[in-house]
């Protein structure tokens, strides 16, 4: 039996701890990053089973919904003279430490306290992923990038096209931001103006059927969408693999 599953990770902001009004976000030039600055998200994980590889029938939906919180906890100093800003994710234990420049904002480094799953020897997507977070330079439980990521590119606005991680990287990941249009997201009782970006991934034979999209304001990152085609094949009717959000 051949099973089809599609999985949408929605995450939605609940709380934005800022105190800037509603306004069309021509340009973004700067990331509230802001000590003590909170962002509460909902995640829900969508799976569409289907009859048969050619998609026309479901037969089942499976929903599940987790929170998760992400707060800018301190200002940091790495390596004597990096000045960072400590970005914590719960419950998932996940540290980030970034700041604002002029070109954009950069991620240097990360880590995590708690312990890495292994992955599904099937799961060769969710693999690939995760490999552009696995450390170059280890220095104590810090994780370094050798190059940091940019996460968005200043002054960003529609057209904005840049890099976030490159091919000739140890990751051997090329992943490609754009914004292609502004659109209203409506949470948390407000309505927020979103810079629209699109996330494009090489090597193509990898993440063939992976679509990436989040949506950004200038309170932060209000909206993230992932979708993942994948075909799981199974002796007994039961999977044998999957493809797991992140």
């Amino acid at each position: 039996m051949r099973t089809i599953i599609t999985l949408a990770i929605l995450g939605l902001i609940l709380i934005a701890c800022t105190d800037q009004k509603d306004s069309t976000p021509m340009t973004i030039t700067h990331f509230p990053l802001e000590v003590g600055n909170k962002w509460e998200y909902t995640r829900t994980l969508k799976d569409l089973v289907y009859s048969d590889e050619t998609m026309t029938e479901i037969t089942d939906t499976i929903d599940i919904t987790e929170d998760f919180t992400i707060q800018v906890t301190k200002d940091t100093t790495l390596g004597d003279t990096l000045a960072l800003k400590k970005v914590v994710e719960t419950p998932y234990g996940i540290t980030t430490y970034k700041t604002n420049t002029v070109s954009g904002l950069k991620l240097y480094a990360n880590s995590r306290k708690t312990k890495q799953e292994r992955h599904n020897p099937t799961d060769i997507l969710t693999y690939q992923l995760a490999k552009l977070h696995q450390p170059t330079i280890l220095k104590e439980d810090i994780n370094f990038y050798q190059e940091p990521l940019l996460e968005y590119r200043y002054p960003m606005s529609i057209g904005t096209k840049w890099i976030y991680s490159d091919i000739d990287s140890p990751n051997q990941i090329k992943i490609t931001k754009e914004v292609i249009g502004f659109e209203n997201i409506v949470t948390a009782g407000r309505i927020f103006t979103c810079m629209k970006i699109r996330f494009t991934h090489e090597p193509e034979s990898f993440f063939d059927g992976l679509e990436m999209t989040e949506w950004v304001a200038q309170e932060g990152r209000i909206k993230e969408e992932t979708k993942v085609n994948a075909i799981l094949v199974s002796a007994t009717g039961e999977e044998i693999g999957y493809i797991s959000g992140t």
